[in-house]
């Protein structure tokens, strides 16, 4: 099974918020599946104003991001989980915290988080988790919550990202197929809400087995 650096990973954004950290992924952490896409086939949008439209479109999910070692997030995203959640009685609530964290971006520029939010999901195939997403609120750093390494070696995951489905190696066996943002790039998101869930998800209520 191999690992990678960051910035090698083949499923980035351009302009994606992540950190220095590179990462080995070990059959006791979970592992990926690659699909062999490299960056040149992908999408040649600009990556901003596509990161700031998932926002809007694809609000209460986050985008399972293999390349980002440390869960980020921005205020516009934050906002969306937390009223779909209100809206739904979703139980618990956001907790802000300080965020020591300076990350770097894809072009080269660096910016400090501005506070750490720790998101209880109590919906989708995360029901039960604490995620912890550093918060960037200025203008132009939009972006939907980063499901990060560090959260998939937790949780133990395993991704296909040719068929888009996850697995958990607590049930072997048991795959959950997830949506994407669709076009060339077709990031995997994960439902974070009850309303992301019925509203996004194929599968909101069972999974595939293989057999």
């Amino acid at each position: 099974m191999k690992g990678h650096y960051s910035r090698d990973c083949p499923n980035p954004a351009v302009k994606r918020l992540r950190t220095d950290d590179s990462y080995t992924v070990t059959e006791e952490q979970g592992y990926v599946i690659l699909d062999g896409t490299s960056d040149q086939n992908r999408s040649d949008e600009d990556p901003q104003k596509e990161e700031q439209a998932n926002v809007v479109r694809f609000g209460g999910c986050a985008i399972l991001d293999s390349g980002a070692s440390t869960g980020v997030t921005s205020l516009e995203a934050v906002d969306a989980v937390q009223q779909q959640r209100l809206a739904s009685g979703e139980p618990g609530q956001p907790i802000l915290s300080p965020s020591d964290r300076r990350f770097r971006f894809g072009d080269g520029s660096s910016d400090s988080a501005s506070n750490k939010v720790t998101q209880p999901v109590t919906a989708g195939i995360l029901k039960g988790h604490n995620l912890d997403f550093h918060l960037f609120d200025k203008k132009g750093n939009e972006t939907l919550p980063l499901y990060p390494i560090s959260e998939m070696r937790k949780s133990k995951m395993v991704v296909d990202y040719e068929q888009n489905m996850v697995m958990f190696k607590d049930q072997p066996g048991v795959w959950h197929q997830l949506p994407t943002t669709g076009g060339e790039r077709g990031l995997i998101l994960i439902p974070l809400t009850q309303e992301a869930v019925e509203k996004y998800s194929s599968e909101p209520h069972q999974a595939n087995f293989l057999e």
